[in-house]
């Protein structure tokens, strides 16, 4: 998948703006050649409003041995002041403490239960990089981990997170794994959902879930865990509840 700007599910040049519609830029996600030999990163960013949503690292098995895929490149000259982290899957959240690095006053806005299994994920894909030629691709140490939970909001229960400049973020339980959530941004009433991992074994998900799923929705990218029969069942189950969307009840307020 390539780096491109969506609004409501259409392409748009980069710096397009549409009245109404949250601009969102993919940065990864998994493209068909990886759906038998590897699993692909996946990044949304929201450029207008500095909002990363999840940045991983994926990998593709070669003849020649197995290499690291990282998502399309955050723009040079933008500026991130959250990273929002709906799980701690590696395709989701692999590089998020070389986004934290990179940005030092950006802040990290994501469950407990995500925050704490990110210790273990972060150190354990630092020590493989560092064995297998990629000693700089996710950085770690003790003192960045601390210097990441100073500055990270933990959502600590399903509901809205208030941020800068009028913006805010609702989380809500999608199963998966631990700690994950699906999204909803909001900034000047405009709202994007973003799925996190739908998972198409018996799990809570967004699917269950979809009557907490807000009416007016500018666009709603969707995931799921593999590439399978299965998976693109539960993504053709989930994108005709989308279409009913308008009909559901909004979020709490």
């Amino acid at each position: 998948m390539g780096s491109q700007s969506v609004l409501l599910g259409r392409t748009s040049d980069r710096n397009s703006k549409l009245g109404g519609f949250v601009r969102v830029q993919v940065l990864g996600g998994s493209p068909p050649h990886l759906s038998r030999d590897g699993i692909g990163p996946i990044g949304m960013l929201l450029p207008d409003l500095g909002i990363l949503v999840d940045y991983g690292i994926g990998h593709r098995r070669l003849p020649e041995g197995e290499a690291v895929i990282t998502p399309f490149p955050i723009p040079a000259d933008q500026e991130i002041r959250y990273v929002i982290l709906t799980h701690i899957h590696n395709d989701h959240a692999g590089l998020v403490p070389w986004v934290m690095k990179r940005f030092p006053k950006a802040e990290l806005v994501t469950t407990l239960p995500t925050l704490e299994l990110g210790r273990a994920v972060w150190s354990d894909l630092h020590a493989i990089g560092r064995r297998r030629g990629y000693p700089g691709l996710v950085p770690w140490n003790t003192s960045l981990y601390e210097e990441i939970c100073r500055r990270t909001i933990i959502v600590r229960e399903p509901g809205w997170t208030h941020l800068a400049k009028g913006a805010r973020v609702y989380f809500g339980p999608n199963g998966h794994v631990r700690g994950s959530a699906y999204v909803v941004i909001e900034s000047d009433g405009k709202r994007v959902a973003w799925s996190g991992d739908v998972s198409y074994y018996d799990t809570p998900t967004v699917l269950e879930q979809i009557d907490a799923v807000p009416h007016a929705l500018g666009s709603f990218p969707l995931a799921t865990t593999k590439v399978s029969r299965p998976a693109r069942r539960a993504g053709s189950r989930h994108s005709s509840a989308h279409r009913t969307i308008l009909r559901r009840k909004p979020l709490p307020e």
